[in-house]
């Protein structure tokens, strides 16, 4: 019930946080329980899955992409921060992109 939860409330915020009208979860709409998470799964049954770390691309190079900061194409914007960081810096053995430093 948990699961189902925080996946109807991830869909609810996407649709306010879309500019558009969007019809990637159209089949979700108005779902829920068992219905849900099947109209989820067939949504995202043929994702693309990549590694963690791995020698050719991983999450951490995805990142460097999804989370690029507009204002500057070299850098990432922290999720919890709101900063913008070095994208070639990511782990850098503890002082890369998890660094909590915060200048809030």
């Amino acid at each position: 019930m948990k699961f189902t939860s925080i996946l109807f409330a991830l869909l609810f915020v996407s649709n306010f946080l879309s500019a558009q009208e969007s019809t990637y979860y159209v089949p979700a709409h108005n779902k829920f329980d068992d219905s849900l998470k099947f109209e989820l799964n067939q949504i995202i049954k043929n994702h693309t899955e990549f590694t963690y770390t791995a020698s050719s691309t991983d999450v951490w190079d995805i990142l460097k992409h999804t989370d690029r900061d507009t204002a500057n194409a070299n850098n990432v914007i922290l999720i919890y921060s709101g900063r913008s960081v070095d994208a070639a810096q990511e782990y850098n053995s503890a002082t890369g992109w998890n660094v909590t430093r915060c200048k809030c």
